[in-house]
């Protein structure tokens, strides 16, 4: 998972000019391989492309960690994307992205020879 997180901090500053805090981003793959079970052991580009895939539609992307450190009567409604950080629910670390161009550079980087043949999904 370290690995995974490390590879897309620096795709992200390789590929969007001025990017935000990678925070945001973090918590999408945690809740994408949490979603998955949790493997102690995938193929990095099968996550890549599971995660490539949200980013490129992100309207998609709802991201909360109900009862993690807070209830859900703590919880706020965002529109989508929103990706709510789990120790400040009053937080929407989406909203500190620029979805257009994250979501353009997402489906560049699905593009790769390499990402047709992954599996989209942690294994």
């Amino acid at each position: 998972l370290k690995k995974l997180i490390r590879f897309v901090k620096y795709w992200q500053n390789e590929s969007i000019q001025n990017s935000p805090s990678s925070f945001a981003l973090e918590l999408l793959v945690i809740r994408l391989w949490r979603h998955d079970g949790s493997p102690l052991h995938f193929k990095l580009t099968n996550a890549l492309k599971k995660l490539m895939e949200t980013i490129a539609v992100p309207n998609n992307i709802r991201v909360e960690f109900v009862g993690e450190f807070y209830d859900r009567e703590f919880q706020q409604r965002y529109a989508a994307p929103y990706i709510i950080d789990p120790v400040n629910p009053y937080s929407n670390e989406a909203a500190k992205c620029r979805w257009n161009e994250i979501s353009q550079a997402a489906n560049t980087f699905l593009q790769k020879p390499w990402m047709i043949s992954a599996i989209s999904k942690f294994v």
